[in-house]
């Protein structure tokens, strides 16, 4: 059933099974409108006391692809990459300080701001089997900031070692190159593999079933354990990456990249559609 609280939604939908709710997003970018989507509906899933978790994920073949190619073509001052990173940075903490539990249940490609996000989440499911127009494995997950002449500014550094340990952070981080859903399980990027048409159904059931074997408040107070020294940490790093932003949009390389790179990703995404329909 839908979430009353947000009924003029535009960017997503929300869905509720009882102390579970789903979030499906129906934008492709974290484009400002989408990002104050998002922020208005975890406040009031965070004020609804029934609500115990939170599962995110996508339409057809995308989760999430990260920032919106225009609003960072248009970074050009301190000032404006400070107002375009204030709200995704608050958004970002707040993932991992909310006493509900967020699950990412990625249904498709997630790369850049989008698997930052995932990342926050407290658990990962994935979709198991992408394939390429050949049949091999799709490779759909991926921090690609760095081929495009900036760096993942919402934490994406720092998460993606917490989750997947130094080695595998360096390798996505450095190389850009997406990897696979079984990649992803082996990295520990992602908690577990579903089929896609089932994605959605199973997690809520992996969830309801966390849900029912322990107690909600030992739920909320274990999260905090466990997140305190990530948070501490991340707050530092974000910072670092605000810097490191405000350094690559001063250098000027992302420009031509993001523009290369849009072109490659209309026509990658148009294939997508076909395979994924």
């Amino acid at each position: 059933m839908p979430v009353a609280a947000s009924p003029q939604l535009k960017e997503l939908r929300v869905d509720r099974k009882g102390p579970i709710a789903s979030v499906t997003f129906r934008a492709v970018t974290l484009a400002r409108p989408f990002i104050a989507e998002l922020s208005e509906v975890l406040r009031d899933l965070e004020a609804d006391r029934s609500v115990r978790a939170v599962i995110f994920t996508g339409q057809r073949s995308v989760f999430m692809t990260g920032a919106d190619r225009a609003e960072l073509s248009r970074l050009q001052s301190h000032r404006d990459i400070d107002r375009f990173l204030s709200l995704p940075h608050d958004l970002v903490v707040r993932f991992l300080t909310s006493e509900k539990l967020l699950v990412a249940a990625i249904n498709g490609y997630c790369l850049g701001g989008g698997l930052e996000f995932a990342l926050a989440c407290d658990l990962r499911t994935c979709a198991s089997d992408l394939r390429e127009k050949s049949g091999g494995q799709l490779a759909f997950l991926g921090l690609p900031e760095t081929s495009l002449g900036i760096v993942p500014a919402c934490g994406g550094a720092y998460l993606t070692f917490h989750s997947a340990g130094l080695s595998a952070a360096r390798r996505l981080l450095f190389t850009s190159a997406p990897v696979s859903a079984d990649d992803a399980l082996r990295f520990g990027l992602v908690d577990l593999l579903f089929e896609s048409g089932e994605l959605l159904q199973e997690t809520e059931r992996w969830i309801a079933g966390i849900l029912s074997q322990c107690p909600f408040s030992a739920l909320v107070q274990t999260k905090k354990l466990v997140n305190a020294p990530v948070v501490d940490g991340l707050e530092k790093s974000l910072a670092l990456a605000v810097a490191g932003l405000k350094h690559c949009c001063k250098r000027g390389d992302k420009d031509k990249r993001l523009s290369q790179s849009h072109v490659n990703n209309c026509r990658q995404f148009r294939t997508a559609g076909k395979m994924f329909s």
